[in-house]
């Protein structure tokens, strides 16, 4: 070859050469390659929002409704199925931990927030389904087990014939006689107070509306209290100037000794009978009042499953965006 053929191909082998000419510093790193992208796997992040969304909602569901009244043992059986999602999520993080120190490149980043936020679901929902069925399902599903006796007449039906009941509706013109009311007090003041039809006297006062420091020297404002002035001895219950009301059966086994010591007194005072005492509290829509019980304990579970479904989007959005990478 010709020495003049040589220096013609010298300059375009040495353009390959970093730092040879100028022009060659394109390649030398001023102008960097772009990396791309990385990618979100929107696998994992589907699970991480549904997995511990549907868990809260099953867990708190079953705790708090009709299967925990009527087959308890089944109940146990589901929630104990549902403790280990978070088990199993939190031993597959800790077998692909020891793989990726092995030298696998995989990290275990969705299943460890997985197993926190399904663990955390598991036990919140739990928590939030016992709360709620004793504070409103548990008194729904009582009442609703007893029986509704409608037209009940207090001159002539007896307590013995409602031992089963929930609910008492009374005839039109029964009202609560507030002049043979009595109270109780040990600690707290016991009041009852028997409901009497239209016609006045009874041979046996079986119906009594019940309450707890609303009558006497403790003027207190019951549960189920309507507009009666201060003054009045006895204050108990719902609508108390409404004849042909209702009450709803006093369920509470701690309070009805002190109810029965109660009507003893307004036996010996007033010289009464009273074979078979029924306790309540007067309402003026029994059904209505127990219904309320199961529109408060949906509404609070709705609620719960919303937030608990909010507060996993707002972790998952924020897991996204700290190690989405990693997926």
């Amino acid at each position: 070859m010709k020495p003049t053929q040589a220096l013609m191909y010298q300059p375009t082998n040495q353009l390959h050469q970093p730092g040879q000419f100028g022009y060659d510093t394109v390649g030398s790193g001023i102008y960097e390659k772009e990396h791309p992208r990385q990618q979100v796997n929107m696998l994992p992040v589907f699970f991480a929002f549904l997995v511990p969304t549907v868990l809260f909602a099953i867990i708190s569901g079953v705790v708090c409704f009709h299967a925990r009244y009527s087959q308890p043992g089944l109940v146990c059986f589901i929630v104990a199925c549902g403790g280990f999602i978070p088990l199993i999520c939190g031993a597959s993080a800790m077998q692909m931990d020891r793989r990726r120190r092995l030298g696998a490149p995989r990290r275990p980043t969705w299943l460890l927030f997985i197993f926190a936020s399904s663990l955390f679901a598991w036990i919140s929902g739990l928590v939030a389904g016992q709360i709620n069925y004793y504070e409103y399902a548990l008194r729904y599903y009582e009442y609703a087990s007893l029986h509704l006796y409608p037209y009940v007449d207090p001159q002539g039906d007896s307590g013995q014939g409602v031992l089963d009941a929930g609910r008492l509706i009374f005839t039109p013109g029964s009202h609560v006689d507030r002049n043979l009311s009595v109270s109780f007090k040990h600690v707290d003041t016991y009041c009852v107070a028997p409901v009497v039809s239209a016609d006045g006297h009874l041979g046996s006062y079986d119906f009594w509306a019940t309450g707890v420091n609303c009558c006497g020297d403790s003027p207190v404002n019951a549960t189920l209290r309507g507009a009666v002035p201060a003054k009045t001895g006895f204050q108990c219950g719902q609508d108390f100037n409404t004849t042909g009301a209702g009450g709803l059966r006093v369920l509470d086994n701690g309070l009805i000794p002190f109810f029965r010591l109660a009507v003893e007194q307004a036996k010996s005072k007033y010289h009464l009978n009273a074979n078979q005492p029924i306790f309540f509290t007067w309402v003026q829509d029994p059904v209505g009042e127990t219904n309320k019980y199961m529109d408060l304990a949906l509404k609070n579970y709705l609620c719960g499953v919303l937030l608990f479904f909010g507060l996993q989007f707002a972790l998952v959005v924020l897991a996204v965006m700290s190690f989405a990478p990693h997926s």
